[in-house]
């Protein structure tokens, strides 16, 4: 009785008012984000997803095909991206009138990327066809790349990060990505669907056939992957991971700057773990400004803790630095990270080159007569991507907070391979919320990726080192001030994506995209 009551449900949602059907678009986007970290409830979207299929074949016009994927989309990343208000809500923020805006008006302009699919499969299509089945997987795919790349890009909760809790499976981007990924869950996610598709049923148990191989070889090449290659770590090189936990509100309170260095320069001291190894020490996002780490007073104590290694140490710090204008313009400011060996020498600078809209500068600033959020003019664009060496042996390629959410964006892919990828950044803005745990999960995709070490130090947040697989080797915990030493991993060979970046993932796509021009001779 239930599978008739199941296979029936389409024509009883054709019956609902458009009322009942938007409410339902919203309700299945917003339980769509269980998926997503910090729940990585997955079997979530082999419910929600054939569900708003079952909607969306049942439309009657392109019109409402595009409402209802925008319904969806509002749902998903309304409830998925609330946490960024947070930022608006800090102590002395002058913005938080803008809140409103911030957690509704991202989510709007986010649900154009699946309202137009909707409305192109119901406008070229016949979706409820194996050919509109296919052809729904793969629009949506795209444009989920789309819109990782379009208007500065946002790929924040793609439908593959739903396996951060499944390692083994998180291994799969190695081959061909997280957008790559993110078609295969929504692949499989679709399996269900196909109970309501008038086809053959031998090309329907065909389909079940291949989505239950390629999910269990996925996961069980996973499985051995890291049976093989268990944790290899460097005896030469420690890394240590600084979380000074310090509140937003106090962090460029003038009052507080010496006590926040010393916090800094507290969990710097170094113990036994720095004893017999060269040390990279890592301090978070915007740590401390180039003017206040030059002055007179503070190099001699940063100078005197670095001076107590045993072992040669490089200090890496997240600087907020400004270049004085000589000519009368306006002065230069830029996000950076620095890295200094013991006696302040600066061995590398590399600016932020993928900034946050609105919040770190603003897009066409001619018209929009707006500061962003770091209460002055903006910050400068950087060079991009970049791999610099430290000492031999030590290669890095440096990112500055969000930038790690970009796959194959994370190093500038030449011939000289980073060993370790090192993020800063600053949590504090979000609190204790779901923003700061998804992006650590993003920062694991990222190893998996390039097949490098990954070592994030977060203001607050969650600090941690990730190695090239994917194990989280340690970490400091949301909230929690706190130093840690862990050995650098040892570099892998370069891993699939790494060298052909999204082209398996486009012919993956290729085949879905080309049903939406035939004709399904099923169930026509």
């Amino acid at each position: 009785m239930f599978l008739t009551w199941l296979s029936s449900l389409p024509q009883r949602l054709s019956g609902w008012p458009l009322r009942g059907r938007a409410l339902f678009a919203f309700a299945l986007g917003a339980l769509s984000v269980l998926a997503m970290p910090p729940y990585c409830w997955w079997l979530i979207l082999g419910l929600t997803v054939p569900l708003f299929y079952a909607l969306l074949s049942t439309t009657h016009s392109a019109k409402t095909a595009f409402l209802e994927g925008w319904l969806f989309a509002f749902g998903y990343f309304g409830l998925g991206l609330m946490w960024i208000g947070n930022a608006l809500l800090v102590e002395g923020n002058p913005f938080s009138w803008v809140w409103p805006l911030a957690i509704a008006g991202l989510p709007a302009l986010l649900g154009f990327f699946y309202a137009i699919p909707a409305a192109l499969l119901h406008r070229y299509t016949k979706i409820a066809s194996l050919s509109g089945w296919a052809a729904m997987i793969g629009t949506f795919a795209l444009s989920e790349w789309l819109r990782g790349h379009m208007f500065t890009g946002f790929p924040w909760n793609l439908f593959g990060y739903t396996w951060n809790s499944s390692l083994p499976l998180a291994q799969s981007v190695s081959l061909v990505g997280s957008y790559g990924l993110t078609l295969l869950t929504l692949f499989w996610a679709m399996l269900p669907a196909l109970l309501w598709i008038k086809a053959a049923k031998q090309q329907v148990l065909r389909i079940s056939l291949i989505g239950g191989i390629s999910f269990a070889g996925l996961l069980f090449w996973g499985y051995a992957r890291l049976a093989n290659h268990p944790v290899d770590l460097r005896s030469d090189m420690v890394v240590r991971l600084v979380q000074p936990n310090i509140p937003q509100e106090d962090k460029w309170d003038s009052r507080k700057a010496n006590d926040n260095a010393r916090k800094l320069l507290d969990l710097t001291v170094p113990d036994e773990g720095n004893a017999g190894a060269t040390t990279l020490v890592i301090w978070p996002e915007t740590a401390i400004s180039e003017t206040f780490l030059m002055h007179e007073h503070v190099q001699p104590a940063i100078r005197e803790v670095l001076g107590d290694y045993k072992r040669p140490v490089y200090l890496m710090t997240g600087l907020l630095r400004r270049e004085i204008s000589q000519n009368g313009d306006a002065d230069r400011y830029y996000n950076s990270l620095a890295t200094y060996d013991a006696q302040l020498n600066q061995i590398t600078l590399y600016d932020k080159s993928h900034l946050v809209p609105f919040g770190e500068y603003i897009p066409y600033q001619n018209l929009i007569p707006l500061n962003p959020f770091v209460n002055f003019g903006g910050f400068e664009k950087g060079a991009g991507p970049q791999t610099q060496t430290v000492e031999q042996g030590l290669h890095i390629s440096p990112l500055i907070c969000y930038e790690i959410i970009f796959p194959h964006a994370t190093t500038d892919n030449q011939s000289l391979r980073p060993d370790l990828i090192v993020n800063v950044t600053n949590d504090a803005w979000y609190g204790d919320s779901a923003g700061p745990r998804q992006h650590l999960a993003m920062t694991r995709f990222r190893a998996i990726e390039e097949g490098v070490a990954v070592a994030r130090a977060a203001n607050t947040g969650i600090s941690g080192l990730f190695d090239p697989y994917g194990r989280l080797l340690a970490h400091i915990d949301l909230d929690h001030d706190g130093a840690k030493n862990i050995a650098l991993p040892r570099s892998i060979e370069r891993v699939t994506y790494s060298r052909m970046g999204d082209l398996l993932f486009f012919l993956l796509l290729a085949p879905l995209l080309v049903l939406i021009f035939l004709k399904d001779n099923q169930g026509q």
